[in-house]
């Protein structure tokens, strides 16, 4: 078996380096594309895609779908991978709630049957040790199979690419878990997953859930994604789909990361001449509000976003700690909720690896970032990003390119992004 794991290629926003749109808006390579399809090589069984692949958070469906088409398409045409594996990220997770709908309330209602709950969590088994059959390689937890010879697909992602019919010659079935992706090979266990419960908002619910209900064991991974789906919902898509809005949070985005942070100086100093009353002459207001408003921006550019790893090695931040071994106590319960599905014959146990995207800082397989959870050291990989760099404070360096072969570890190739 090979398979190979990407992330956070944003395909979509105007500064993914994969895809653009020309002049007359119509999709074409980006800067990096080609990089990124020698790295993968040809024939993987499979390409895990772990999350913020297209992004409905910062642009408008038509568009991001229109170049996802694009960029799945030269994948294809480029043979990378027999099979596509995508888990949502947060930037995506409008994808997680569409298949969720079409599997559990449109599919039921066609087939004049009642709607089902939504599954919230479906995760991926992949078994690749040895003395495995073939067609018990990899398993979607609760989810029927479809056939022996190709169990997966056929949902609404396969039609992205044209004349992806299943059954027919050339067919890659986009095979949807969410939110991990289990690997369990000979030598460890691995959980793949994009990473965004990670961080403080996607994880807030669950958080506050626990402390109201006084919940001292681990959630499930089911009732962790469930208590957490509404602010997942709400911050997923609704700026990417706010018309004009969406325009101007690009702008502001830009402005911040770049470090100039012109936009935002204007709009702290516009906003304290509302909210102030105007009792002071106007030249002290102007003195003390540029003062005020310095200030702010100077705390602005000493912002950075969180790469987790760093936070998680050096034991600074406990709220970090906390959410990532609560993220493990999750997975460890949902693998014992389907243990039967993947016949594990020992109980399940923390990973021995764990990989994830979402933060654009790439951590190579030969770097060794560990974290220990109750006595037993994880090695931590993370997959990168692939946005343009425009200013000193951002942290994005690039993206890391995962190869894993039967009997071997992963392994990785940096490609850095280009300015």
């Amino acid at each position: 078996m090979k398979l190979a794991v990407i992330s956070d290629t944003h395909i979509g926003d105007p500064e993914s380096t994969l895809v653009k749109l020309d002049k007359s808006r119509n999709p074409v390579d980006g800067c990096n594309l080609s990089c990124l399809i020698e790295a993968l090589g040809k024939d993987n069984d499979y390409l895990i895609f772990l999350g913020d692949i297209m992004d409905f958070a910062v642009n408008d469906y038509g568009d991001v779908y229109r170049m996802g088409a694009y960029f799945f398409t030269r994948l294809r045409n480029e043979k990378i991978a027999k099979r596509f594996v995508y888990i949502p990220g947060n930037h995506d997770y409008n994808i997680w709630d569409t298949i969720e709908y079409q599997s559990n309330v449109i599919n039921q209602l066609s087939s004049n049957q009642n709607v089902r709950p939504f599954k919230m969590s479906v995760p991926l088994f992949i078994d690749d040790r040895t003395g495995v059959n073939f067609q018990d390689r990899i398993k979607l937890a609760g989810v029927r199979k479809r056939s022996s010879e190709e169990p997966y697909g056929g949902m609404f992602l396969d039609y992205l690419i044209a004349e992806n019919i299943p059954g027919t010659p050339g067919y890659i079935p986009f095979i949807i878990a969410f939110p991990n992706v289990y690997l369990f090979t000979d030598d460890e266990s691995v959980i793949m997953t994009h990473g965004q419960y990670l961080e403080s908002y996607w994880s807030m619910t669950a958080e506050v859930f626990r402390i109201i209900k006084d919940i001292q064991h681990p959630f499930c991974m089911k009732d962790y994604v469930a208590v957490n789906f509404p602010l997942c919902q709400l911050g997923s898509t609704g700026i990417g789909q706010a018309g004009p809005f969406t325009a101007t949070i690009l702008e502001t985005q830009k402005d911040i990361t770049s470090g100039k942070c012109v936009l935002i100086r204007k709009y702290i100093l516009e906003m304290l001449e509302y909210l102030v009353p105007h009792k002071l002459p106007k030249f002290i207001r102007k003195i003390i509000y540029n003062a005020i408003a310095d200030s702010a921006v100077k705390r602005l550019r000493r912002i950075r976003n969180s790469d987790y790893i760093s936070d998680l090695t050096s034991k600074k931040d406990a709220d970090t700690i906390k959410r990532f071994n609560d993220y493990i106590d999750s997975s460890i319960e949902e693998l014992r909720l389907f243990e039967t599905d993947f016949n594990k014959a020992s109980a399940p146990s923390a990973p021995e690896t764990f990989l994830f995207g979402h933060t654009h800082v790439p951590v190579n397989s030969s770097d060794n970032k560990t974290h220990e959870y109750n006595g037993k050291r994880i090695k931590l990989l993370n997959s990168g990003g692939w946005l343009e760099i425009h200013g000193e404070t951002e942290v994005a360096s690039g993206g890391e390119v995962f190869i894993y072969e039967s009997g071997k570890r992963f392994t990785s190739k940096r490609i850095n992004v280009n300015k």
